[in-house]
């Protein structure tokens, strides 16, 4: 009887572990408004949300995206390493203006792309949003975290 109550905690601590359960009440929410478009986003503020991304995720909503916070304001990298989707990225002020755009980045590139002005947010959308939408380097960006 009691190795059976030891393989049924053991059990649920490797269940609990695997779904990893309490990070899902770590996540963020909050929406980016662009060009009259309301974008819903997981918000990656911490360095580890920063690293992982949309990294292994197989289809994104096109009212969603994914929102970085950088600690500071300065020119970003990023890259496409273990990213599935092919992604528009834009890179925000900290005034909340458009400073740089990438659009159809490749999935599952190892290329490093570096923003051309300083940026404190990146919001990452679905490929071929920023030409749908009519996004363009100066356009005011409205965010909500």
């Amino acid at each position: 009887m009691h190795l059976k109550k030891i393989k049924t905690l053991f059990f649920v601590f490797f269940f609990f572990q695997a779904f990893n359960f309490s990070n899902a009440s770590e996540l963020k929410f909050g929406y980016v408004n662009i060009e009259d478009f309301m974008f819903k986003v997981e918000i990656a503020d911490t360095k580890e949300k920063r690293r992982k991304g949309l990294m292994f995720r197989s289809n994104l909503n096109i009212d969603q995206g994914m929102l970085f916070i950088l600690p500071e304001s300065s020119f970003a990298n990023i890259w496409m390493k273990n990213t599935q989707l092919s992604l528009d990225i834009i890179f925000i002020s900290e005034e909340n203006i458009i400073v740089d755009l990438l659009e159809e980045v490749m999935p599952l590139s190892e290329k490093i792309y570096t923003s051309k002005m300083v940026t404190k947010y990146i919001l990452e959308i679905n490929s071929g949003l920023i030409d749908k939408l009519g996004v363009n380097i100066g356009d005011e960006v409205y965010i909500e975290y």
